[in-house]
This record gives C-alpha cells, structure tokens and sequence, in this order.
C-alpha cells in the first residue's frame, strides 16, 4: 500500500465524495492504521479518509 500524505486545502480530491465502506478487511484495517498513525504524527484529531486521497 502506497503511504498516506495529507492533502492540502485546494487539492480537488478534498471535494470528491467518497464511497462507503462497505466491509473490514486486511487492507482497509492497514489504511486505518496508517491514517491514525500519520495524523497523531501531525498533532491532529481526527482525520478523513478523503484527506489523505482515498476515495
């Protein structure tokens, strides 16, 4: 899986919607992983998936 980055406010991504989870699996508990890892990383609470690019 490619590392997750944050998107900065004008990136287009961050006006797309993005589609429902509709099952767990081991490559959607990585990304959840990630994401938490690379928002407390940057002092943040709470972080989306559409914010790092994921749609």
């Amino acid at each position: 899986m490619t590392p997750v980055t944050i998107r900065l406010y004008g990136d287009s991504v961050l006006r797309r919607k993005s589609r429902e989870v509709k099952e767990m699996n081991r490559d959607i508990q990585k990304l959840i992983n990630n994401m938490a890892k690379l928002m407390y990383q940057n002092k943040g609470l709470g972080l989306a998936a559409p914010q790092v690019g994921i749609l």
